[in-house]
């Protein structure tokens, strides 16, 4: 069983329109850095970069749930904003769980 955590800044492409690609780049970074820097304590990890996202891994839903809402709590209403999404099951195949 693993929990499997997609996280994407929203709106990123209207994001770099709006201020340019540095300032907006900068940005999108500001904030999957905060979700980095939040995975150990939850026992996640990082499988994949995804642009302006990440995919994640959790061995609990619990965790996941926490974590998610810890980077919630710590981004709050600042700009850009980050949708974050999971799902919990089964994985087959492979050593490596993703």
């Amino acid at each position: 069983m693993l929990t499997v955590v997609f996280v994407d800044v929203v709106d990123s492409t209207g994001l770099l329109t709006t201020v340019g690609d540095a300032r907006g780049a900068a940005a999108i970074d500001r904030v999957l850095q905060t979700v980095r820097e939040r995975l150990e304590p939850y026992g996640g990890r990082e499988v994949k970069a995804l642009g302006d996202g990440l995919m994640l891994t959790f061995e609990s839903p619990r965790s996941a749930v926490a974590f998610s809402v810890a980077v919630q709590q710590r981004i709050g209403a600042t700009r850009p904003q980050l949708r974050i999404g999971m799902n919990f099951g089964e994985t087959t195949g492979g050593d490596d769980p993703i």
